[in-house]
């Protein structure tokens, strides 16, 4: 039975909007995510709205591909790809990693063309296919990793430059002291936010470079040179007013930072123009964007396409049907005593965008204090139900993103309460703090951050909970004090609290 070419084309179009529909949390999650990056860490962090202009396009000549071209043999057959695609989905939503679900959303698009069109346009667009990947927003917690070893590599080369220039910088950790004024790496070095944008853009002209593979490579590792140079140029501006104390600094945050990156891009393209008019391959239009003869060349299926929209209606209807969890009976931290033993606690500021954008159920943010010893801060974050954007993050994400650098210390057992804590020493200038924190996952207690997303999915699959808490102890390491004082403060400090705090952040039940 074969189907009219437009007809053909009309039902691909249904089956696959039906991905975004089905699936219309995580699909959503994923586009609100391009565009809220940037809202809550203004040219802090990589800015991923631009890229979203690069998606429907390679979206785009991967469909049309497929509908133009002659169908190449199948090497995996699409049932064992959607399959693939539905769990990561599901694992995804049940741990509350938007990176895995959104992954999953994109593949099960994939499949679909493949389903109707085989393998054509994916083969002959493997760069666009990887592009597409990776233009999904990694996870924070990565993001800030790589944005802090990328900014400290660059303040290390723009401290050399301005040192040679006979200006008086120094770098220590994550702050540039320019004598006059103490900047983090993290804000001077601000046009890193654009790096996932242009490096997206180079991939795409990398994909209609008809050339080896040697020459592709060349132009991506040239291009990448190249920002990275305008990276530290952008750095080397932006110390140089600050230091003459002009207030152009704060425009240069904002619009400078567009202003090279077009320059870049225009420059990444006329590279890309020499070296595809250097090639002696055509570049006709018409190769690739012809229709003709595009839409008779499968015989419909239709016990295909019900097993492929069967599929995805059951895994749409599980997710839903997990999204209502159940969340234990527990004490509210509004209750929570202010003085626990001979600690007399006052309640710590935080923020409402910052509150805002955690998305947490309830909260204690309080700052402990005995005799005349140093201070004792706890943060505890709860969450009764999980989601994508509403979970349990690490405060190394946090903290990295902050400025602070960090020295791990390996882990803390508390005997008394049965507690496991992770312990690091994190430096900003000449301040320095201990920080102890761990995971609640129902009634499990986690230091590593992949066991709480397993603990997560388990307790959600077997008892169809998410509940969870970040607990954090910080104090603060005065000039010359030794580390084993301070820990020897939190630790005494926690032995009060914990025979307190558990009532507040787990139950019995599960």
């Amino acid at each position: 039975m074969k189907i009219k070419s437009r007809y053909y084309f009309l039902i691909f179009c249904a089956v696959i909007l039906c991905v975004p529909i089905l699936f219309r949390e995580q699909f959503s999650y994923m586009i609100r995510l391009w565009f809220e990056i940037p809202k809550r860490e203004v040219n802090k962090f990589f800015i991923h709205n631009h890229s979203i202009i690069l998606f429907p396009i390679c979206l785009g000549k991967i469909i049309k591909d497929s509908i133009c071209y002659i169908e190449s043999k199948n090497y995996i057959s699409p049932f064992i790809i959607l399959i693939i695609s539905l769990v990561l989905i599901i694992i995804g939503s049940l741990s509350s990693i938007y990176y895995v679900s959104n992954i999953g959303i994109i593949l099960s698009i994939l499949t679909c063309i493949i389903y109707f069109y085989g393998y054509d346009g994916i083969l002959k667009n493997k760069i666009l296919v990887f592009l597409i990947f990776f233009l999904v927003p990694l996870p924070q917690y990565i993001l800030i990793q790589i944005y802090s070893k990328i900014s400290i590599i660059s303040s290390l080369i723009s401290e050399k430059i301005l040192l040679f220039l006979g200006w008086s910088v120094y770098f220590d950790g994550n702050i540039v002291d320019l004598g006059l004024a103490k900047i983090s790496s993290i804000d001077i070095n601000n046009f890193l936010s654009v790096m996932f944008f242009f490096i997206g853009f180079i991939i795409f002209l990398s994909h209609f470079i008809n050339r080896n593979f040697v020459v592709r490579i060349v132009f991506l590792l040239s291009n990448l040179i190249l920002f990275f140079c305008a990276v530290v140029f952008k750095s080397i501006l932006f110390v140089y007013y600050v230091k003459i104390g002009s207030e152009l600094n704060k425009i240069l945050s904002s619009s400078v930072n567009y202003i090279i990156l077009t320059v870049l891009c225009l420059f990444s393209f006329l590279y890309f123009y020499f070296i595809k008019n250097s090639s002696n391959i055509s570049f006709s239009a018409s190769r690739y964007f012809s229709f003709e003869n595009s839409f008779n060349k499968f015989r419909f299926i239709r016990l295909n396409l019900i097993i492929y929209l069967s599929l995805i209606v059951l895994s749409s209807i599980y997710l839903k049907n997990h999204n209502q969890n159940y969340i234990p009976e527990r004490e509210m931290f509004v209750n929570f005593p202010v003085i626990i033993k001979n600690y007399h606690g006052k309640e710590s500021y935080v923020d409402k965008n910052d509150l805002a954008s955690l998305h947490l159920d309830d909260y204690l943010s309080r700052i402990y204090t005995i005799d005349n010893q140093s201070s004792i801060e706890i943060w505890v974050a709860y969450y009764g139900s999980q989601k994508p954007g509403a979970s349990i993050h690490s405060p190394k994400a946090c903290l990295r993103g902050g400025g602070w650098e960090m020295i791990d210390g390996g882990d803390v057992f508390i005997e008394s309460e049965k507690f496991n804590f992770k312990r690091f020493i994190i430096k900003i200038g000449d301040q320095k703090q201990l920080v102890y924190y761990t995971y609640i996952v129902g009634n499990k207690i986690v230091t590593n951050e992949y066991l709480v997303k397993f603990y997560l999915i388990f307790n959600k699959l077997l008892f169809n909970r998410s509940d969870g808490a970040l607990i954090r102890i910080v104090t603060p390491l005065l000039k010359g004090e030794e580390i084993s004082n301070a820990d020897e403060r939190i630790k005494q400090f926690l032995t009060s609290l914990l025979a307190v705090l558990r009532p507040y952040i787990s139950s019995k039940e599960g």
